[in-house]
C-alpha cells in the first residue's frame, strides 16, 4: 500500500505514523519498495505476515470471548 494512504487508513498523524513505520522496518515486519509509478509502497515481510496471523489468532481466541460490561 502507498505510504500516505496507509497513514490515512490508520488514522494517525504523519509524524507518529513514521515512527511506527520505522519501528516496523527495524523489526523486519515491513519493507519499503519503490514502484514504477514513483510511489513508495509498504509491504509485509514474511515475518510481518506471520506476526499478523498470530495477532489475529490471539484476538480471536481471547478478546472475542470477553464480554465488556455496559
Amino acid at each position: 500500500m502507498i505510504r500516505t494512504r496507509l497513514q490515512v487508513a490508520a488514522g494517525l498523524n504523519y509524524d507518529v505514523f513514521l515512527k511506527y513505520l520505522e519501528w516496523m522496518i527495524s523489526k523486519d515486519l515491513v519493507l519499503m519498495v519503490s514502484g514504477e509509478d514513483g510511489h513508495e509502497r509498504v509491504l509485509l515481510t514474511q515475518k510481518g505476515i506471520d506476526s499478523y496471523t498470530k495477532l489475529v489468532r490471539w484476538i480471536n481466541d481471547f478478546v472475542r470471548e470477553v464480554e465488556i460490561p455496559r
